[in-house]
């Protein structure tokens, strides 16, 4: 079961790629995944937040000609300020446990 902050995540990413696709001039869902050499089924799924693949994810960056920075660069700030916060408790719980190992000793 995803977290809500996973949920989050892919429906980001999926009105990302829709906003994507729909810039470079696709109204369809299936023209595009047809030429970005994307299975269809799957690309449907994957605007509407389904989870994906990074190497599926890179295909269809590469097709937009976009780096990974690039694409998370818009529409992720919010998501980016939740994960940093828990990135930094957790690096300060790692530190403790270190020096609790190394006064054991």
């Amino acid at each position: 079961m995803l977290s809500k902050e996973d949920k989050k995540l892919h429906l980001l990413i999926g009105e990302r790629l829709t906003n994507l696709r729909k810039k470079a001039g696709y109204s369809s869902q299936e023209i595009f995944a047809y030429d970005a050499e994307v299975p269809r089924a799957l690309y449907g799924r994957y605007e509407k937040g389904s989870n994906l693949t990074i190497s599926s994810l890179y295909k269809i960056l590469k097709f937009h000609k976009l780096t990974l920075k690039e694409f998370f660069s818009k529409g992720f700030d919010e998501l980016k300020i939740e994960v940093t916060k828990k990135d930094s408790k957790e690096k300060k719980g790692a530190k403790k446990e270190k020096v609790v190992k190394k006064t054991k000793r």
